[in-house]
């Protein structure tokens, strides 16, 4: 394939007559220089269409983890279901300063779950085998070994975890309290209470279980999200 400075030079030489045409008349390298610049630009445009269909395929990944990396804590729920192998969890834990790393296969294999704790943001992922989770909860997502089955976040902060200060999950605004619940969830569809001290309240948002525990009967303990049991046929 002629570069395009050759068929330039080309043509200088045939203004020179250093180059003979076979009928003697300038036209022929008119014509060789006209066809050497088509088959240059052809060349030019093709390779320009595969490197934009390159650079949109690496733009649009760039796009899809900056988009987790923005992903709002309160919004980690999107990702129940998958699992630690991969990226999008694994992207969106360490966007929130934590690792999979404080997965413990020990733990995980005689108490059926561990947790890795996003101190900064008061909140707390559980992971459970994927032999305890499909029976229970369905096909996972994820094609890893440990599945990401719940959130906890901890308004009044934890041993493991600060306070979580944003939105709670679902909602619009902070929950910190029963009647914060309430208000932002409304009636609960299941409440447990003792002695008329509630003890949690329950939902379900899009697929997900949301419970709010107490620790007092008004003020709240933790708010989960989590892949509900399947129901038994």
């Amino acid at each position: 394939m002629p570069r395009l400075i050759d068929c330039w030079d080309f043509v200088a030489k045939c203004a020179r007559s250093d180059v003979p045409s076979t009928d003697g008349s300038p036209s022929e390298c008119h014509g060789t220089y006209e066809r050497s610049v088509k088959a240059f630009s052809a060349a030019t445009d093709e390779r320009g269409k595969s490197a934009g269909r390159a650079d949109g395929s690496d733009h649009k990944k760039d796009r899809e983890k900056q988009q987790r990396n923005r992903m709002g804590i309160e919004n980690i729920h999107q990702l129940l279901g998958l699992s630690n192998a991969d990226a999008q969890i694994v992207e969106a834990i360490e966007a929130n300063e934590g690792s999979l790393s404080s997965l413990s296969e020990k733990k995980l294999s005689s108490e059926g779950s561990d947790f890795v704790h996003l101190k900064a943001k008061g909140v707390s992922l559980t992971f459970v085998p994927r032999a305890a989770f499909q029976p229970k909860r369905g096909e996972p997502r994820g094609d890893g070994p440990y599945i990401f089955a719940g959130a906890f976040f901890y308004p009044g902060g934890a041993a493991d975890v600060d306070a979580y200060v944003g939105i709670a999950p679902f909602g619009q605004s902070a929950v910190a309290t029963r009647e914060d619940a309430l208000r932002v969830y409304g009636k609960p569809q299941r409440s447990m209470e003792d002695d008329d001290v509630f003890e949690w309240d329950q939902w379900t948002f899009d697929g997900r279980q949301v419970r709010t525990y107490y620790s007092d009967g008004a003020q709240i303990d933790n708010i989960s999200v989590s892949v509900p049991m399947a129901q038994r046929k």
